[in-house]
């Protein structure tokens, strides 16, 4: 049932129909009950059957009730019937205090069994009889309990002592088995436990025996042909085939004769250096080969052929320690080498022979022979067959002769060299190898080359060297007195030339005179310029005339004074330091030079210090300015490297700009002297989207020679020139929302995030303004005041302002929403703005009431009856449906 409702109270009829043709049902629980004697009794047990071990009790717990609607008292009775007579029955009470009527008592029964001559057959059955005091006639009730021996099992295995067996043989053990219950049982029979690398077989039948009585069982057992000489544990466990709960175990042993064996080794052949090794060491292993522990003696032996010629030997202990099986130990033995007064050959051996014999059992023995093989020993001899001392000229020569003698065991290979001073690196050795055998000599000559520029005029001590190629070495002093000789060299250390001399520049270089004489000297100093007008014009001037007395070898540093006229064009001046010996006729020369190479230098201009620019917009063509550059060579000559740069830009015109001679639209161009060339600055003006801000920027560009050295920066010529852009400003706005729709509920607010956003490229503020129909009184659009007008935006930066939609209580909800325009304006130029529009949606209430004062009615059965109730509209709409259920 469906009906529209105005706003308001309606009233509707409900009627009820009662149906008389109706069936109700009611289901409910009723016990039975039937008139009981006036002394009525029950008696139950917990349990009327139960098991008990032999010589155990075990108790009934017995509960006697009062059926009857009398309280009474009871007689309790016990008749036993068992087998054999020794059970006991003991009763808790013989009779009992007052019971009323529907309660309850208890009392325990005890039954205890024989603890000898029962079996599973043993029984005791005891009737419990209960009996009233009151009605002892009519009134009792009994329990029968059976009692029977409980059925336990057990087995043991008896022992069958301890027996000795060699490794690899086999041994047989009888035992019995015994069944300890008191039932018939058979058993099964395992080796549980068999020690590594035995085997056990057991030989036993598993039917079943009478309790107390025995089977015979055997097991063979099989030792490894490696086993040890110990004990060895058998695990043998007996299981009830009837219980698998019951087993024994029985533990056998088996002892493992001893046997005896033993190996020895060491090291075999070793070569010896009898020069260094006097004593050789030879680890010797003795090893316990049989199954048990033992210990061994040792001795050695070395044959008479040996010792006749120097050998030796002994042995670090004669008896080891005892040794597990398969175990060792090791000791050491000691092989004496001969001297070399023995002069034992190359190659020449020492034999010995080691013994160990089982003290377990001395005919076990083994033996093992070591062996010293002599290695090649080397040595020489080196001795002069001349004077030791001897003189010689600068650049002449005088010879030497030595004697060489092979002193070693082997043939051997020498390598001859001298050790000299400077200045005999041209002496020479003949041979400058020799082959020797053993105890052979042969005649070496030294000739010596000393170099007149190197030597001085004194005693010089040379080494000769006589190196085997096996290690050995040894060498001969001897001495050359060398004659004076006179020399001098000249140089210029800083270099001997001046490559980028200036005009009107004085320089000062270097010079250094060494005595090259062997002895000691002094020398006149002079200047000469390369041509007369050289030397008048640059008037060349050395720091010293003449040398201090100087020593062999002795340096001596002066300086040359030349300056450079100021009219000097390039080119090339030279100049002669001239050095003489004051105790000889040695003269040395050396040049040198000032060069005056061609003088770079550049200059640079604009035709403007500073441009306008107007931003290029979002999309298209950019918009660019340019800046008229000329590049000036106020150089000496040609210059093909003068090039151009940008050497500063502000980093938001990065890619934005580029510089480039207008000839050959590339940076680096060729400019004759006193000459200029046309460069051009070109700048794209950035996007207004970019969020770069109206102002002034700064460009530095530059202008640079290499400066004739391309390699060297350092020296470059350069000039620069600072340049301004003035970026005219741009004014925009935009306002911006995630959301500009939302419901409200009348009677409530909504508010919405108006996002006000500087899309100029300079700073900015907004005045902001609200647009809306005339809503009366009840719809209300507000932003606070304080908002009205924004705070200075930088470019791109957001102001977000909150703008509230209230909707009050009487607001006619048939308008269904309410709008508004924002409007934002710049602050000087009205033309810049921009609006966005808000709305409010109102949202449906759906409310209402159901009440009722008429809740209860009579009707007779096939009679109606009719209710009055109210339905109310609460909602927002002025109209509204509702569907009535019953």
């Amino acid at each position: 049932m469906e009906t529209s409702i105005n706003k308001g109270i309606m009233k509707i009829a409900l009627v009820i129909m009662l149906i008389t043709g109706g069936l109700a049902v009611f289901v409910y629980n009723m016990p039975f009950a039937s008139s009981a004697s006036a002394y009525d009794v029950s008696l139950t047990a917990d349990d009327a059957s139960k098991e008990v071990a032999a010589g155990q009790q075990v108790s009934y717990l017995l509960t006697i009730t009062n059926e009857g609607n009398n309280g009474d008292r009871y007689t309790i009775t016990s008749n036993v019937s068992k087998s054999p007579s020794t059970w006991t029955v003991q009763l808790s009470q013989t009779s009992t205090g007052n019971i009323g009527s529907g309660s309850t008592t208890t009392f325990t029964v005890t039954v205890r069994a024989p603890s000898t001559g029962v079996d599973i057959s043993s029984y005791c059955y005891a009737t419990i009889k209960v009996t009233s005091q009151g009605d002892p006639t009519n009134s009792s009730a009994s329990v029968l309990l059976s009692t029977q021996l409980k059925r336990t099992y057990g087995v043991s295995i008896s022992s069958p002592g301890l027996k000795n067996l060699d490794p690899g043989k086999s041994v047989t053990y009888s035992f019995k088995v015994k069944n300890e219950g008191n039932d018939k049982d058979g058993y099964s029979l395992e080796a549980i436990t068999v020690p590594s690398g035995w085997s056990a077989s057991i030989d036993f039948d598993t039917g079943k025996i009478d309790p107390g009585t025995t089977k015979n069982a055997t097991m063979t057992v099989q030792a490894p042909s490696n086993a040890k000489a110990q004990s060895y544990q058998f695990v043998v466990k007996a299981s009830s085939v009837t219980d698998n709960t019951t087993s024994a175990t029985r533990t056998i042993t088996a002892n493992v004769n001893q046997t005896y064996k033993v190996s020895i080794s060491s090291e075999g052949v070793k070569e010896v250096d009898i020069t260094s090794q006097r004593v050789v060491n030879f680890n010797v292993k003795v090893t316990n080969l049989g199954n048990g522990e033992d210990q061994f003696d040792l001795e050695y032996y070395v044959p008479s052929a040996y010792t006749a010629k120097g050998w030796g030997a002994d042995i670090s202990t004669t008896t080891t320690s005892k040794i597990a099986a398969d175990g060792s130990v090791n000791v050491t033995f000691f092989a004496y080498t001969p001297s070399k007064s023995y002069s034992p050959p190359v190659n020449s051996k020492g034999e010995f022979y080691i013994n160990a014999t089982s003290v377990g059992d001395s005919s076990v023995t083994q033996q093992v022979k070591v062996s010293c093989v002599v290695k090649p020993y080397y040595d020489l001899t080196v001795l002069n067959t001349g004077p030791s001392s001897k003189t010689v000229d600068p650049d002449g020569s005088v010879i030497y002769t030595f004697k060489v003698t092979n002193k070693g065991n082997d043939e051997d290979d020498f390598d001859l060299s001298l050790s000299y001073p400077r200045g005999f690196q041209d002496s020479s050795i003949e041979p400058s190898s020799l082959t020797l055998a053993s105890g052979a000599s042969s005649l070496v000559n030294v000739t010596l080359n000393p170099d007149s520029d190197v030597v001085k005029a004194q005693s010089y001590r040379l080494r000769l060297y006589v190196n085997s190629t096996h290690g050995v070495s040894k060498h001969s002093d001897f001495f050359a007195v060398v004659n004076k000789q006179y020399g001098a060299f000249l140089d210029a250390p800083n270099g001997a030339i001046i490559a980028s001399g200036q005009p009107g520049q004085t320089y000062k270089m270097q010079v250094r005179l060494q005595n090259k004489g062997n002895g000691a000297d002094s020398f006149d100093l002079s200047v000469e310029g390369e041509t007369s007008s050289v030397e008048t014009e640059w008037s060349p001037l050395v720091s010293a005339a003449t040398t201090p007395l100087l020593e062999s070898d002795e340096y001596y540093y002066f300086n040359l004074t030349v300056s450079a006229p100021s009219n000097a064009t390039q080119g090339t001046y030279r100049f002669q330091i001239n050095a003489s010996s004051t105790n000889s006729n040695v003269f040395k020369t050396i040049w040198l030079s000032v060069r005056i190479p061609q003088i770079y230098n550049i200059d640079i201009s604009a035709n403007k210090q500073s441009i306008k620019g107007q931003f290029s917009n979002d999309s298209g063509t950019m918009n660019t300015v340019s800046f008229t550059l000329d590049v000036y060579n106020r150089g000496s000559g040609q210059d093909d490297s003068i090039s151009v740069k940008v050497k500063e830009a502000p980093s938001s015109f990065a890619g934005l700009y580029s510089v480039y001679f207008t000839a050959n639209d590339r940076s680096k161009i060729t400019i004759d002297s006193d000459s200029s060339e046309t460069a051009s600055l070109d700048i794209e003006m950035p996007r207004i989207g970019s969020g770069l801000p109206a102002g002034t920027y700064f460009f530095v560009v530059e202008a640079s020679s290499d400066n004739g050295t391309i390699s060297d920066t350092s020296d470059d010529k350069i000039a620069s020139i600072n340049l301004s852009l003035v970026l005219e400003p741009v004014h925009r706005v935009k306002i911006l929302s995630g959301v500009n729709s939302s419901q409200v509920n009348i009677g409530s607010s909504v508010t919405f995030s108006v996002i006000i956003q500087n899309r100029g490229t300079t700073s900015d503020y907004y005045q902001i303004s609200l647009e809306h129909p005339n809503y009366g009184p009840n719809v209300d659009w507000s932003i606070p005041n304080s908002n009205l007008t924004t705070k200075v935006l930088q470019p791109l930066e957001q102001e977000t302002i909150i703008l509230t939609a209230t909707i009050k209580t009487g607001a006619d909800p048939d308008w269904g929403s309410v709008w508004v325009k924002v409007t934002a304006t710049h602050s000087t130029d009205l033309t810049i703005k921009d609006e966005k529009y808000f709305t409010a949606v109102f949202a449906d209430k759906f409310a209402g009431d159901l009440s009722t004062d008429d809740n209860y009615e009579q009707a007779a059965p096939g009679e109606s009856a009719a209710f009055n109730v109210s339905i109310e509209n609460w909602g927002t709409r002025s109209t509204d449906t509702f569907r009535i259920e019953i």
